[in-house]
């Protein structure tokens, strides 16, 4: 889901808060938590927003079109898609998550293949495998992200 812009304009008093729309969202919940010093101040405390997407339920094996078959599935998920940020009430710009990861590092510690030398050893073999729940994982998130 795309990252949840969040606006605040100190009103004196009260601040207005402000969202993008997100269309995929579903179901939205703001809450916040704070304190007032005094008996003019505006609160102080911390806000988080959160939009709810879709969710999806995978199982393998698939149930059975037969209502009479039995169905054991070997595994099953849920996946549920949301877009969070947390900010500083009454702070322009103090978001602590823009989920967009762009001020993520990268934390691989993997050596970069480009600069592997003639003596790095050879890649093994890769292994067939069963269809598990990571691989249902990557498809559906092809579904959900576009």
């Amino acid at each position: 889901m795309p990252a949840i812009q969040l606006r605040q304009t100190d009103k004196g008093g009260h601040v207005l808060l402000e969202w993008n729309a997100i269309p995929t969202a579903r179901a939205w919940f703001l809450g916040s938590m704070g304190g007032r010093e005094g008996k003019d101040a505006a609160g102080a405390g911390m806000l988080r927003a959160i939009a709810c997407g879709t969710e999806i339920n995978m199982a393998y094996p698939p149930r059975p079109s037969d209502p009479a078959i039995a169905w054991e599935p070997d595994w099953n998920v849920k996946i549920r898609v949301k877009s969070m940020t947390t900010a500083m009430m009454g702070q322009e710009g103090a978001g602590l998550g823009a989920g967009d990861g762009s001020d993520l590092q990268d934390m691989s510690d993997a050596p970069d293949p480009a600069s592997a030398g003639e003596d790095a050893p050879p890649a093994p073999e890769p292994r067939k495998k069963k269809f598990g729940i990571f691989d249902a994982l990557k498809e559906a998130a092809k579904e959900v992200v576009p």
